[in-house]
């Protein structure tokens, strides 16, 4: 069973300037495990600076600037109580994060939710706060375990990787492959045989086809696969087509997805609140 010592006590958030604190801390206790079958694992956060957060399966986890939460984040942007983590059913039991009717919200792989059960791979942020759910092996070490590739359902080898729409949806791994700058080709076929593929250099789509569609608009058509099978390969060799904009301006996207983290947590003016009424004198005493 992989042990540790504190895995998270008083980071500060990488360029954020902010500083947050889990109260709970400690290594995999036979508390932490969630038996999935024969499996054995884990749910963690790992923050984008800092040391892995384990969540304990069927114990509410919570976030906010308030003294009271197990999560405190020191930004006047979160709310003292701004969501918490809790646990839907029981054979395995799945994490679910849900907004606490918080003034700024949270987004989950950059798209502000409300309430969302989470998978292996969900990028979460709240206010300065941002980590990725993972879903780790009891039996491994956990800090080796987060090198693997965060993609949910996939499976990576030193050429390919393969994966299922219906898990990791086309809009957000176009988008993702272009935020990183991924040279490559994207091949996606539907169940009903409809097939098509994005071309990108270095994050640049320079190439697309679905059927007898060819540019913009085979890659929207692509983007629409909901159960199928997808591919990408390091190979980007087809031949340029003249494609203007960006993944998340071609799908629409650019308002959910293509946002700067900051953008969602800008800190709304204080409204002044009216003088209170003036009393009319009354009637003289006698």
């Amino acid at each position: 069973m992989a042990t540790g010592g504190d895995f998270f006590d008083r980071k500060r958030g990488r360029g954020a300037g902010k500083q947050f604190e889990v109260r709970k801390k400690g290594g995999v206790t036979p508390e932490h495990i969630v038996y999935a079958g024969d499996f054995q694992i884990v749910y963690v956060f790992a923050p984008i600076n800092g040391e892995l957060i384990l969540l304990k399966p069927g114990e509410v986890f919570t976030f906010g600037r308030g003294d009271v939460v197990d999560c405190k984040i020191d930004a006047k942007v979160v709310s003292r109580r701004h969501a918490r983590v809790h646990w839907q059913g029981l054979d395995p039991p799945t994490p679910e994060l849900v907004d606490l009717d918080s003034r700024n919200g949270i987004t989950i792989n950059g798209i502000p939710t409300r309430r969302k059960v989470l998978e292996d791979g969900d990028e979460v942020q709240i206010g300065p706060f941002a980590a990725t759910l993972r879903v780790l092996s009891a039996n491994d070490d956990l800090q080796n375990q987060i090198q693997v590739d965060r993609l949910s359902a996939t499976m990576v080898s030193s050429e390919r990787l393969n994966g299922e729409t219906r898990l990791v949806p086309l809009p957000w791994l176009l988008n993702h492959l272009e935020r990183i700058k991924e040279s490559g080709t994207l091949s996606a076929t539907s169940a009903d045989g409809a097939s098509g593929s994005v071309t990108m250099i270095s994050g640049v789509v320079i190439a697309a086809t679905f059927g007898d569609d060819e540019g913009v608009d085979a890659i929207r058509q692509l983007a629409k696969l909901r159960d199928g099978k997808f591919t990408f390969s390091p190979r980007a060799d087809a031949t340029p087509q003249s494609i203007q904009g960006t993944i998340a301006e071609i799908l629409g996207l650019d308002k959910r997805m293509a946002r700067p983290p900051t953008a969602k947590f800008q800190v709304p003016p204080r409204r002044r609140r009216p003088p209170p009424p003036r009393r009319r004198p009354g009637p003289p005493r006698r």
